[in-house]
């Protein structure tokens, strides 16, 4: 023990340099983080503790010893680790979006040319499921206030039953999730994983714990961003709200496959893959980059107790899985529902206050003019892509749609295609809308998981910016390749 006494206070003041120099000195002594090297000896001494005063015992629990060790290796060895961790994050990534969304499985019909194979994928999952009763409803809604004022219809049809199946339609998708991170936590699988793929996340900033997040990304940045609670640092957690939107979801996927097959060909494929590349490699400089300006962040560390595998306990995943699915429906669910009414009065709504059905009136299509010029660097010049843009915060997949709309071509492809955008140019696009704001339910979700409602607008502007820098990058190397080719 330390003597504390009025006499022996000078010799534990402080540095001059404060605790700060002391952190410095330490870490240049060992090489290593304090923080890291105290709990080490922390967890020396609990060890040691545990080896003077606890009694073993041979049990039947040494039985399975040997298959549970064989089990830990295969997470923890360096050979082994992160083939591991992915392998399974892959296969609870097919689970769920298969499950909820038929993807990835009926792009893969689509690719064989099973297309009704495909569609029917999509027609008996969650999601499908869920949509086609939503369709039932609205159809029903309609055909009861058909003798009505046409404004009153397309409000409750589009506007607030839209945005009731916005809310819903996301629900499967969180609690099945949901239940499948509280069997991994549950039965001890999560922190084996999180512990082998460290070593890959820890070079973008993250720690294993980032790992699932990321994957549920791939397929839904809401999901993936509430499954981000599960991280236990504050400054890795809230980073991750700010950044995971980066990540290219499902839906965003949907239309840069339609923007690739109007480029077509090889190029048209490669121009997909890149924007991916491009958006990963963002996540990660844009990480580190935060870590660096903040100082907010260190090195991310991975101490965690590695529990004893068993069976999880049926009643512990319910009660996870539908405390996150009635928090997201009481926070987010809200937000959402009202940002789509926000956007339906936007778009059905002209400057001198009436209604309207056509978008291209409206105060969005007005809006739309009067951002053009801005998008004119970007190579854009059709008012009708940048008011695709705007109908796309509110989900990517009304991108399309408003393509369609504006242009009165039922096909995607062939409407985009008779916009005459250019290949340089439809790149362009992709770039920017694989890094803008994904969806209204992200912001949502950012702003529910964040409690904080500049996190989310510093979330969206970060996204903005981002997303124009890019796409500005891209134009212009377009252009001086076109120009020295």
């Amino acid at each position: 023990f330390i003597d504390v006494t009025p006499n022996n206070w000078k010799a534990c003041e402080p540095p001059k340099g404060g605790s700060l120099s002391v952190r410095e000195e330490v870490s240049s002594a060992f090489g290593r983080d304090p923080t890291a090297i105290v709990a080490e000896y922390r967890f020396k001494m609990a060890l040691n503790f545990a080896r003077q005063y606890v009694v073993r015992a041979p049990t039947k629990l040494r039985v399975e010893g040997t298959r549970l060790t064989k089990i830990d290796m295969l997470f923890i060895d360096r050979r082994t680790s992160i083939v591991a961790s992915l392998s399974l994050m892959v296969l609870l990534f097919l689970i769920v979006f298969t499950v909820n969304t038929g993807f990835p499985v009926n792009i893969i019909f689509e690719l064989l040319g099973l297309e009704e194979v495909a569609r029917f994928i999509e027609s008996m999952s969650l999601g499908g499921i869920v949509g086609s009763v939503i369709d039932i409803l609205s159809s029903y809604i309609e055909s009861q206030l058909a003798g009505g004022p046409p404004w009153l219809v397309s409000f409750v049809v589009e506007g607030i039953i839209g945005g009731l199946g916005a809310v819903l339609l996301l629900a499967p998708l969180i609690l099945i999730a949901s239940a499948l991170v509280a069997v991994l936590e549950d039965s001890g699988l999560l922190p084996r994983v999180a512990v082998g793929s460290h070593r890959l996340l820890f070079r973008i900033g993250f720690s294993g714990h980032s790992v699932l997040p990321v994957t549920v990304c791939l397929g839904c940045n809401v999901a993936g961003i509430i499954t981000a609670r599960g991280v236990p640092g504050y400054w890795e957690r809230l980073k991750f709200c700010i950044l995971g939107a980066l990540i290219p979801c499902q839906a965003r996927l949907v239309v840069l496959a339609v923007l690739a097959s109007v480029i077509g060909g090889l190029v048209g494929a490669l121009s997909l893959l890149a924007v991916y590349a491009v958006s990963i490699s963002l996540l990660a400089l844009l990480s580190i980059l935060l870590d660096r300006v903040t100082r907010a962040g260190g090195r991310p560390e991975l101490l965690l107790e590695i529990p004893e595998m068993h069976k999880p306990i049926g009643r512990v995943i319910w009660w996870i899985s539908w405390s996150r699915v009635k928090h997201y429906l009481a926070k987010a669910g809200i937000i959402i529902f009202l940002g789509s009414i926000a956007m339906w009065l936007l778009l059905h709504t002209t400057p001198t206050l009436s209604y309207t059905k056509n978008s291209e009136d409206s105060i969005a299509g007005a809006l739309a003019r009067t951002l053009t010029p801005l998008f004119k660097p970007l190579g854009v010049e059709r008012w009708e892509v940048v008011l695709a843009l705007i109908a796309g915060f509110v989900a990517k997949e009304i991108f399309l749609s408003t393509v369609v709309v504006a242009t009165g071509n039922p096909n995607p492809v062939e409407a985009i295609a008779h916009l005459s955008l250019g290949t340089p140019t439809i790149v362009t696009v992709m770039v920017f809308i694989a890094l803008y704001t994904p969806c209204l339910a992200t912001v949502a979700v950012i702003r529910s998981e964040s409690c904080n409602t500049k996190v989310a607008l510093a979330a969206v502007l970060l996204a903005l910016i981002t997303a124009y820098t890019i796409a500005l990058c891209i134009a212009l190397l377009g252009d001086l390749i076109a120009t020295y080719w």
